[in-house]
């Protein structure tokens, strides 16, 4: 609620003046309002009630006060100073007796309690019926609650009072998309286009609806302008979810965008979360490795290695993990990454090793205390896991799954005074069901199954994808036949992690039925043919090209010609190098010659030469590297302090290439790629 009691604060000041209402003119007073305005929360509170104690009746230092104490979200504070507001403001002050009850509102509604916000809106549209904003925070509302026809009236006196803004007509269209009448959503979302044609979210919204009633070149095109636009956030998520049929509207409409826009890596990217939605991988690859010809982004090999996990090909998801870890041994998010593959291998040894490893950079995670506990636990390691667990819990107090988790272990120990205190503190910071919760879990443990059938159940009625818990909740309490309908759904919408689902023990009731074997082995062997599908599928979105790359071979080292952000440079073609390393001497000329700049510099990086010595040295982003026509943007690279070093073009473009093949005959690397 920061952002919404900051604006409040900012129009409460327009306000005062609008109005003609003698405010404070006091130090404290004008001092504190000043400092609300430029954030500093503290200093302003500290001179309003200073305001405070030279007039204890001052209702316009109380309306700043709720204002800043709801900033800082202490809505017990921000209550009290509103409802001094409301009793000492002037009475013939309507403008801010109304903000008034727009700011109690708003702690309401962050304390939950819409009932009393809703009260609060109406009571301060009763006083000010011309202020569009207050419609509109009470419209959302009923809106949340599922209230068309009360949030309809709302956005419908919006836009008669402001029929240029497209707000009126953005809540009104979404109201009716809700309610499944796409056709008069969609004319309110082009109406609100037609106000604005750069904005982008009347678009995104089109789209949705397009999407909805499978006019899929509709939706497309609404979503292409959209993107085109600002990058809307919205129009990129309906782009990439988009269900099965319409992807073949998609691909060829990003396949014109590649065309018209080679070089921006974002439509490559599009292309590979989408065929990864679709478990497409080998496609999704496909695309991924493309992009990475035209950026240096880490995230792209995360999500080739994530591809490769979900294809089982543990061996190439650990190997574009290692290239994030080897570009930078510091990444301690690459090596969980490694963890949580090893621990899918049963190599559990390794994913602890890998675990710790990044925890000896940064021992503040509690997460990563979670996941390595996790692995000891499942491994039957528990006085490991409940050492871990306890770390997570004491960084994090609030930690639900890891208190959960220790409190099973405890339980399992048979010290059931621990586990109750932990099954009770999970339920005291989780106490309402959303998409991550686990009280459902310590309900159970402490006897209460109706309560943790029904904390399941009403996760499932917010989100019903959320089918693997529920899952597990059935088959504890040993209604193995719920558990089993749940399982198979989990598999039909394409569930896969059969490893995790091995090492679980709250499915081991269900796991002994002999209608899981049965599922289990459906399953299985459906997701044996997706691999060998996904073995043999043909990628033709994209174009094999060939480079031939002259070299010359001298002393053991082949080197070609190349140019750096246009420098003509000669490089050692190096596949044991890890990094594309230049010495101090080329480095220092390019950056006095403007080829390199100071924004390019991105850090230091440890690294080892082959005599065994250890350097550090700057890493730095090559904007452009250009051989024999192949070129790749934004490539790292790094600075070595030795000034006759050579200039290496090691994994960090080689791997990035595609197939390299030496023709020693012709001196020619024949690389070839996808474009």
């Amino acid at each position: 609620m920061k952002r919404i009691f900051l604006v409040a604060a900012a129009i409460m000041s327009c306000i005062l003046c609008k109005a003609e209402v003698k405010e404070p003119d006091t130090y404290n007073y004008r001092r504190g309002v000043e400092a609300l305005r430029d954030g500093e929360t503290e200093k302003g509170l500290e001179m309003l009630n200073r305001e405070l104690k030279d007039h204890p009746k001052c209702g316009y230092a109380y309306l700043w006060i709720a204002a800043g104490e709801g900033n800082r979200s202490e809505f017990g504070k921000a209550m009290t100073a509103v409802n001094y507001a409301l009793k000492y403001l002037p009475k013939k002050d309507k403008e801010n007796t109304a903000w008034a009850y727009r700011i109690r509102a708003m702690v309401y509604l962050s304390l939950e309690d819409t009932t009393a916000a809703i009260a609060d809106y109406t009571q301060a549209i009763k006083i000010r019926p011309d202020m569009y904003d207050y419609y509109n925070a009470r419209a959302d509302i009923y809106y949340e609650l599922k209230q068309y026809d009360l949030s309809n009236a709302d956005y419908l006196q919006m836009i008669k009072l402001e029929p240029g803004n497209t707000d009126g007509y953005m809540g009104y269209g979404r109201n009716l998309r809700d309610q499944n009448k796409l056709d008069e959503a969609i004319e309110q979302f082009s109406y609100a286009f037609k106000l604005d044609s750069r904005f982008s979210q009347s678009l995104a919204f089109r789209a949705e609806c397009y999407a909805k009633q499978h006019k899929y070149e509709e939706a497309v095109a609404d979503m292409i302008a959209a993107i085109e636009l600002d990058e809307n956030r919205k129009a990129i998520y309906e782009l990439v979810y988009i269900d099965k049929e319409g992807v073949d509207y998609v691909m060829p409409q990003l396949k014109i965008q590649m065309a018209k826009n080679p070089s921006t890596p974002s439509w490559y990217v599009f292309a590979g979360m989408i065929y990864e939605q679709q478990r497409s991988f080998k496609k999704a690859i496909a695309f991924y490795e493309k992009v990475k010809t035209l950026d240096a982004d880490p995230w792209y090999d995360s999500e080739i290695s994530d591809c490769y996990r979900e294809m089982g090909d543990y061996v190439n998801a650990l190997r574009h993990q290692h290239y994030i870890y080897d570009a930078d041994t510091t990444d301690a998010n690459a090596m969980m990454q490694i963890a949580d593959i090893y621990n899918e291998m049963d190599s559990v040894n390794l994913a602890i090793s890998w675990a710790t490893k990044a925890l000896t950079l940064h021992p503040d995670q509690p997460t990563w205390y979670y996941r390595r506990g996790w692995y000891a636990d499942k491994s039957g390691r528990r006085d490991e896991a409940i050492e871990d667990y306890t770390m997570a819990i004491t960084i994090n107090p609030r930690y639900a799954y890891a208190l959960l988790c220790r409190g099973q272990l405890y339980h399992f120990q048979g010290k059931e005074d621990l586990a109750r205190k932990d099954f009770e503190k999970t339920i005291s910071v989780e106490p309402t069901p959303n998409d991550n919760a686990c009280a459902q879990y310590a309900y159970f443990y402490l006897g209460d199954t109706a309560k943790a059938i029904e904390f399941t159940d009403s996760i499932l009625a917010k989100f019903p994808e959320e089918l693997y818990d529920a899952a597990c909740i059935y088959s504890l309490i040993g209604d193995t036949t719920t558990a089993l309908s749940y399982l198979r759904q989990l598999f039909e919408n394409g569930f896969r992690r059969f490893a995790h689902l091995r090492k679980d023990d709250d499915m081991k009731n269900v796991c002994a039925t002999v209608g899981y074997k049965a599922l289990y082995e459906e399953f299985w062997q459906k997701y044996q043919e997706e691999l060998k599908q996904q073995n043999n599928e043909t990628v033709d979105e994209l174009e094999e090209v060939t480079y031939e790359v002259p070299f010359t071979a001298a002393n053991g080292v082949t080197k070609v010609d190349c140019t750096i952000n246009g420098l003509p440079l000669n490089f050692v073609f190096d596949t044991g190098a890890s990094d594309v390393t230049i010495s101090q001497t080329e480095a220092n000329f390019m950056f006095k010659n403007g080829y390199l700049a100071q924004k390019d510099i991105v850090g230091k990086q440890r690294y080892g030469t082959a005599d065994g010595s250890v350097h550090v040295g700057s890493v730095f982003i090559l904007n452009k590297i250009n051989f024999g026509g192949l070129e790749l943007n934004s490539v790292r690279a790094s600075v070595v302090a030795n000034q006759k070093a050579p200039l290496l073009l090691g994994q960090t473009v080689l791997q990035r290439l595609g197939k390299i093949e030496i023709d020693n005959e012709r001196k020619v690397l024949k690389i070839t790629t996808k474009k």
